[in-house]
């Protein structure tokens, strides 16, 4: 009889080999064909509702690794809540509007000679933005993320437009809008005011100068009355600021020395003297310390411009530190914050002589006007050498403003603009107040958010660009009025949503206003606003907008979840909107993404050849290595890739796929029917479902605390350890040669089929593809279309079993002994199964004997071996002996069965049958009845 026709061998349609690339999108087909996101969301519609609010990624490029992790995690989230019964609709969106667009369409307008036109640049702009929420749309769904992908919001939509200028109207109501003249950081590539939220910082190297201003006038007789070779002491990294000095700034508590050097006297702080004096090379043994008095003291000096005939006052500010420098300040009121201020109390000019492209203008002098800075910088330190004022020259690498659209370095310019006021009617305030209810993952960044909301300016929300919604306000030509209107606001948001914002910027605007005047003059010669709203804004109003017009959405919303700029960005604007327009904060909980960064923790650049594109991750690996790699990751912190980490996530991923496999090959012949009741299980069974408890409940855990990784690392450790290592390893046997209805073997199969279920419903989150393919594979029975109509496991309290639990413990424990007892007679050459063994076993210790005695028929098989005989420990060999255990490896008795290779003495004892022992004759005939 060919007796390999008896065994039951596993049989699945599910590959061992994934390929994933390929399989993948017919899985997505599938979704998207039977509209599997929308029956989730219709199946729980009566549900609690959780929202997590979507952060819009602008739509100017493909997705890349730090957006698809983002979106990875979003919809873990989603998913886990949506599995656990809750109503979680999720609306995804895109950011539209702002420079990275307008920048990419103003190059390819340059690039074929064409007139940059604002009309045509929006339209250009427009149909841009349209073509990438497309690409990224499609890349979305092939990352395997569920969500309202048909009708998504977009910030260039109409309604989203007029909602933006709706939202603005109630904050102009309330007081919190203004226009002034302001010190600002500018892009004078983009030519552009920026938020602060706009900016990066890098090293920079700068000059770095010490220069002198000449005295002009001591009523005080400070110098002793001899103004010929009397100086301050300046240093600064900004020469090209130089032509802009209206004054000097000292601190009034601060001890001021007036030093003579040879025939020079040097006025110069007393905390920063002995540093001065090293900077500049002088020896210290050859000053001399003439007079020493505070700096309230000086306010009456005043020192000439080190380059042109006008005078540099002496003023008094708090802002003057002790840090770096002489202590005595540079200040030119049109190019810094404290240097405004300080002007603006003193009643100085705001000279600002540098125009929006960053070149310096005639107020700067005739020898500098026209100059970039650049050039400018070289020809400040030129005119200051010739005038003999150029103390030191050097070069500092120090961190630095930059744009985060072109990534060049900003300047400080004083312009008018438009400001919201975070500190109206106790704005800041009632911020901080309301980041305390708020839930922030990592703890920690409740931190970062706080900083940024303390030391946050004013915020400047107008934009010298093309390409957003324009600011609807009107200037009158007659007597310059500006004009900022509640009213007319909500007017031109109708308008915005009937023709989009593009009407503002048309040249017969004015049409529609045709009985405007000037509240002022009466004047009807009016112009409208051609700033743009900074696109923070348009962001910063997202919650409200798509939580107000998407069905079945409530605001505030559960969830925001997006990267660790946005403490500065959109986690900061967001509330300072929602607070304003609202009075509340748009979030109930936020957290915090770390960077996807290379091996090294570096920052990923296709120049510097460690960008890995997620494409090419999809390409290559399959989206599920990807998801996987972003659960395997703790996601609050940077998160590092490379094709050595992704590949050490295959094989990860391979060892729970094996296990999928095994357990659905193995439930092929399973019916429902035969499904043995858990109290009937016998222990090895029962600890089994005791572990999956265990797995579900780590599983939970970590997914409602968002410790992804925790929740990874316990399935895979359940894949690889609890089932592979142990259960699948050790019932092998029974599914292969006992009889197909037998009560072992269904009482395995019933665990197996248990453990499957679960198995599938815990990855479905996690590794979306795999699951749904491991469902529709399944031998079990479908109740539902798709996996994701399924419910998340919960925690089974009828299968916990802490007794048996502890028992196994220590069974394992011996198993392990024995295991490696196994493996070095193997090693040795003497044993080449460990089926072709027979293993005597002794405890020392009385409770653990009783252990062993009470599961001693369960031994051979937990152990893979064909005989275990229990020994008294004095019996057991002394080399056997180890610690408080004894194994003896030995030869089986009997001889070995065809069937199912183990040995045994029931062998020949079948005529019919003679070369199989009894377990197998028995199965045999079981199986032909």
């Amino acid at each position: 009889m060919n007796y390999r026709d008896t065994i039951h061998l596993p049989s699945t349609e599910f590959p061992m080999r994934a390929k994933l690339p390929q399989r993948e999108p017919e899985i997505l087909r599938f979704w998207n064909e039977a509209r599997i996101y929308e029956k989730t969301i219709k199946a729980r519609r009566s549900g609690q509702t959780y929202i997590l609010h979507d952060g819009p990624p602008y739509s100017n490029e493909h997705v890349h690794l730090g957006t698809a992790l983002n979106k990875v995690v979003k919809d873990f989230i989603v998913k886990y809540r949506s599995m656990n019964g809750f109503f979680t609709p999720f609306v995804p969106g895109w950011d539209n509007h702002g420079m990275p667009i307008e920048n990419n369409v103003l190059a390819e307008f340059r690039k074929r000679g064409e007139p940059v036109e604002r009309g045509a640049i929006r339209k250009r702009c427009r149909e841009y933005a349209a073509h990438f929420v497309d690409v990224q749309r499609d890349e979305f769904m092939r990352l395997g993320v569920f969500g309202e992908w048909e009708n998504p919001y977009l910030t260039m939509s109409r309604l989203y437009e007029a909602e933006i200028l709706k939202i603005f109207a109630n904050l102009v109501q309330r007081g919190y809008i203004y226009r002034d003249l302001r010190p600002i950081h500018w892009c004078t590539t983009c030519q552009t005011a920026l938020a602060d939220a706009e900016i990066e910082y890098h090293e920079k190297s700068s000059y770095s100068i010490w220069l002198r201003f000449p005295l002009l006038e001591d009523p005080d007789r400070i110098f002793g009355g001899d103004k010929e070779g009397s100086y301050a002491l300046v240093w600064t990294t900004t020469p090209w600021t130089v032509p802009a000095n209206l004054a000097l700034t000292v601190r009034p508590d601060f001890e001021y020395y007036v030093v003579k050097r040879g025939e020079e006297r040097y006025l110069v702080a007393k905390a920063l003297y002995e540093q001065t004096v090293r900077e500049l090379g002088w020896n210290l043994e050859g000053l001399e310390i003439q007079r020493r008095l505070l700096g309230e003291e000086l306010r009456n000096l005043k020192f000439r411009h080190p380059i042109f005939d006008r005078p540099s006052p002496v003023l008094e500010g708090d802002f003057v530190t002790a840090d770096h420098g002489a202590g005595i300040v540079h200040t030119a009121p049109g190019h810094g914050e404290d240097d405004f201020r300080i002007g603006k109390k003193y009643g100085l000019e705001i000279l600002c002589p540098v125009d929006e492209k960053g070149h310096f203008t005639a107020e700067a002098g005739k020898r500098f006007a026209g100059l970039d800075l650049q050039r400018g910088n070289e020809e400040v330190l030129a005119a200051l050498r010739e005038a003999g004022n150029l103390l030191k020259q050097d070069i500092l690498e120090h961190q630095y403003p930059y744009c985060w659209r072109c990534h060049k370095p900003l300047v400080l310019r004083t312009t008018m603009q438009w400001f919201m006021n975070v500190d109206h009617e106790g704005h800041r305030d009632k911020a901080l107040a309301e980041i305390g209810k708020v839930d922030w993952v990592p703890a920690e960044s409740y931190e970062r958010i706080k900083a940024a909301i303390e030391g946050r300016p004013d915020w400047c929300l107008s934009r010298q660009r093309f390409w957003g919604v324009g600011i609807p306000a009107f200037y009158c030509n007659e007597c310059g009025e500006a004009i900022l209107d509640a009213d007319l606001v909500r007017r031109t948001a109708d308008l915005v949503k009937r023709y989009s914002a593009d009407f503002w910027f048309e040249p017969d605007v004015m049409k529609h206003f045709p009985d405007l005047t000037c509240p002022k003059c009466g004047g009807k010669n009016l112009r409208p606003e051609r700033d743009i709203l900074d696109v923070w804004f348009d962001s910063s109003c997202s919650s409200l907008i798509v939580c107000r017009n998407w069905e079945g959405l409530r605001w505030p919303v559960d969830l925001f979840l997006e990267g660790p700029d946005q403490h500065r960005g959109w986690f900061n604007a967001s509330l300072m909107t929602s607070l304003g327009a609202e009075g509340r904060s748009p979030y109930l909980q936020v957290a915090t993404t770390g960077w996807a960064v290379d091996q090294e923790g570096k920052a990923m650049h296709k120049s510097l050849g460690n960008y890995i594109a997620t494409e090419e991750i999809v390409n290559s690996y399959g989206a599920d290595v990807l998801r996987l790699w972003v659960a395997s990751s703790d996601f609050t912190r940077d998160v590092r890739v490379s094709r050595e980490i992704l590949d050490r996530v295959v094989d990860a991923y391979r060892k729970i796929r094996n296990t999928l496999r095994f357990l659905l090959g193995n439930l092929a012949d399973f019916e429902e029917a035969y499904r043995v009741p858990f109290g009937e299980l016998a222990p090895r069974e029962r600890y089994t479902l005791h572990e999956l408890q265990k797995l579900v409940s780590t599983v939970r855990s970590g997914f409602d605390s968002f410790v992804f990784h925790r929740a990874f690392q316990a399935i895979y450790q359940f894949c690889g350890i609890t089932l592979s290592g142990f259960y699948l390893d050790v019932v092998k046997d029974t599914l292969y040669t006992r009889s197909k209805r037998s009560k072992i073997r269904c009482s395995v199969q019933t665990v197996m089929a248990e453990v499957l279920d679960t198995l599938i419903r815990l990855l479905a989150p996690l590794a979306s593809f795999t699951a749904e393919e491991a469902y529709r594979a399944s031998p079990l029975e479908r109740t539902e279309e798709s996996v994701f109509l399924l419910s998340f496991p919960k925690v089974d309290p009828s299968l916990e079993d802490r007794e048996l639990a502890y028992e196994f413990s220590h069974l394992l424990s011996v198993r392990e002994a024995v295991l490696k007892a196994l493996e070095e007679r193997r090693t040795a050459g003497k044993l080449k199964a460990s089926i072709d063994a027979k293993v005597s076993l002794a405890a020392k210790d009385d409770s653990l004997a009783q252990l062993l005695k009470k599961y001693e028929s369960h031994l051979p098989e937990l152990f893979i071996v064909s005989q275990v005989n229990l020994m008294e420990w004095d019996k057991m060999p002394e080399k056997s002996r180890k610690n408080d255990l004894a194994v003896e490896v030995q030869r089986p008795k009997g001889e070995k069965c065809v069937r199912c290779w183990l040995w045994s003495e029931s062998v020949g004892t079948h005529p019919d049958h003679p070369e199989i022992c009894d377990k197998c004759y028995e199965a045999i005939a079981d199986d032909q009845t």
